[in-house]
Parts: structure tokens; C-alpha cells; sequence
């Protein structure tokens, strides 16, 4: 069931007028800011990819026929944030969404398709208005809010292997992460997505089905295994 946004303006909150509206803004530009400092913590701390792949349970970089799966690798003690490991098969891809907290993401294997699309409050839509390819390497980081609206999936031929982190607990991806917005295209027909029987029928959280995976830091929490958050 996709959730509606929570906004009629760019950011998350339309409480921007009155003596508080100059604090909301910078309080937007700080967080928009440390958005940047996580991807540019990523490109500096991160191991290996092989070191990162070792995370997963057997056959977990095979994919799943239905959708793509989502591996928990890391949960912070302190609940600030967590970090997954996502598999994609050929033709597999994310609903369209903007964020209800900061995320960022490096693509560690093959290359992801990102679309980007921009938020219209008049409509309530959010129309597709460019997209770019991020290949291995690549590292992104987007703040809270329908500034950056988008959708991920793998167009290639072969399996890709990206790894996420979102500011929130691990108990909290299904609900505190994702912003799933309604979308056209730029000829105004409805969005379709690459594959549409690769996607959960109902899509509730920002990366499918959380999978089991056993966290590769002593600080990682353990997560019921298989099924769907809830």
C-alpha cells in the first residue's frame, strides 16, 4: 500500500511561514549538508567491495526471482542508523520515492539505472525529468523530503550489488524511509516500472523484502529471518 506524502512543498514539512520559518530552512541546508558528509564518509571508510560481499549468506548474490532482496549488515547501537546490502536481478526495480530521512548508496557490483523525478504540489505527482546511470564506485546521498525524488533498478544483463545506509533504527526501514509518491512520465502516462512482477504487489518499505543476513559488525543486531517487514 503506498503511503501518501507527508508534504505540499519540496521539503517535509509545509510549517515554513512565522517566527520559526528562517530556522526550518537552515535546518533543511544543515541536513541536506550532512546527507553530503555521509557519502562523503562512504567513499573514505568503506572496505572492499569482497570485504562487503563476504556479509552475505550463501547464494545471496544470486538474487531472488521475485523481487530484490535486502541483507541487513549493520545496525547501530545507538539506533542512528543501518546499513543493507541490496541484490538486483536484470530487470528488477525500486517504486518511486522520495525520503522520510537522509539515505545514501555506492553501487559495489555492476551498474544501477537511476531515474529522477520532480514533485509538483499542485498535482500531487511526481513527474520523471531525467536519470543517470551509476556504475561501480559510484556513491549518492540524498536529505529527508521530496527534494529528490527517484527510483533505482537494474537495466543491465547481469546482477547488481549496491550497499544502503538510511538514518533510521533497523526496526524502523519499513516505515521511517521510504516516501512513495505517485508518477508520470514526461508524456504524463503513468510510471511502469522495469518489471512489474519482479515488484511486491504491496510495497510498504523503500527496498523489498528484508532477508536475513548475518551482521558483519559485533555491533549488528540480530533481525527475524525471511518474509516481509512489517
Amino acid at each position: 500500500m503506498q503511503s501518501r506524502p507527508a508534504t505540499a512543498t519540496g521539503g517535509m514539512s509545509t510549517i515554513h511561514a512565522g517566527p520559526l520559518g528562517q530556522l526550518a530552512h537552515s535546518m533543511e541546508a544543515t541536513f541536506a549538508h550532512s546527507a553530503r558528509m555521509v557519502a562523503g564518509n562512504i567513499d573514505t571508510w568503506l572496505p572492499d567491495t569482497d570485504t562487503l560481499l563476504a556479509c552475505l549468506p550463501p547464494g545471496a548474490l544470486l538474487g531472488s526471482p521475485d523481487t530484490y532482496t535486502r541483507h541487513l549488515v549493520y545496525a547501530d547501537p545507538l539506533a542512528r542508523f543501518s546499513a543493507m546490502l541490496l541484490v538486483w536481478r536484470p530487470g528488477q526495480s525500486s517504486p518511486v520515492h522520495g525520503h522520510r530521512t537522509w539515505c545514501a548508496y555506492r553501487v559495489l557490483r555492476g551498474t544501477l539505472s537511476e531515474r529522477h523525478y520532480q514533485w509538483d504540489p499542485a498535482t500531487r505527482q511526481a513527474t520523471q525529468v531525467g536519470g543517470v546511470e551509476r556504475r561501480a564506485g559510484a556513491t549518492f546521498s540524498v536529505p529527508a523530503g521530496l527534494q529528490h525524488i527517484h527510483a533505482l533498478g537494474n537495466a543491465s544483463d547481469a546482477v547488481a550489488v549496491s550497499l544502503h545506509l538510511y538514518g533510521v533504527d533497523q526496526d524502523h526501514i519499513s516505515t521511517g524511509v521510504n516516501l512513495l509518491v505517485d508518477a508520470t512520465t514526461p508524456e504524463t502516462r503513468p510510471e511502469r516500472r522495469m518489471r512489474t512482477a519482479a515488484i511486491p504487489e504491496k510495497e510498504t518499505d523503500i527496498d523489498g523484502p528484508l532477508r536475513q543476513a548475518d551482521p558483519c559488525h559485533p555491533a549488528g543486531r540480530r533481525h527475524r529471518a525471511g518474509g516481509r517487514d512489517r
